[in-house]
């Protein structure tokens, strides 16, 4: 349907919180995980009969979440690439040199893609609605914070972020509004001047 647009953006995640509903042991996921990739990628190499072929030779391309080294181990096994969370541009900088070095090191050919990601909520009382948004979503406290802190409320944040990304090496930023309507996405193109 893509037409080989897809990627996928993929890690198992380090909060218990997201598995106890769906009744998966939180402790068996990176094994789960693992087996899911490889069932995954042998079915899209050998086209088994289940869907339609992938647009895309071998699959979607996927970018691999994480800093452990199981999670490197996925990006240089399966991977084209690496995407980061949404604790601000300081932690992508402080993880890419290991990203970096795992690449080199399995002999990969060029550079590993390299995404980030950001929570944003721009325009009257947005910080308030950013909080609300996160607070509702992460059971945590500590992932509220830290997404709360590393947030961009303003305009002038928005542009200074995305800079930041784009100097530290970032390939592509990719922003998840918070309240509002539609006219978040105005504020944001006039904030990065598209």
């Amino acid at each position: 349907m893509s037409d080989g647009r897809l990627v996928l953006g993929l890690a198992p995640g380090a909060r218990e919180d997201d598995y106890s509903a769906s009744g998966v042991d939180f402790r068996q996921r990176g094994k789960l995980f693992d087996a899911l990739l490889e069932r995954a990628t042998r079915q899209w190499q050998d086209h088994g009969g289940i869907g339609p072929r992938p647009a895309t030779a071998d699959g979607p391309p996927m970018l691999f979440g994480g800093f452990t080294k199981p999670a490197l181990r996925r990006m240089i096994t399966y991977g084209r690439g690496w995407i980061g969370g949404v604790q601000g541009v300081a932690n992508f900088q402080t993880v890419l040199p290991r990203v970096q070095q795992a690449w080199q090191d399995a002999g990969k050919e060029g550079t590993p893609r390299l995404v980030a990601t950001a929570h944003f909520s721009l325009g009257p009382n947005a910080e308030q609605r950013l909080h609300h948004r996160l607070a509702n979503y992460y059971t945590s406290g500590t992932y509220t914070r830290e997404s709360v802190e590393a947030g961009l409320t303003t305009p002038e944040g928005v542009a200074r972020e995305a800079a930041a990304y784009a100097e530290a090496g970032c390939d592509e930023l990719i922003l998840f509004p918070h309240g509002g309507g539609l006219e978040q996405v105005d504020m944001l193109a006039d904030a990065v001047g598209l």
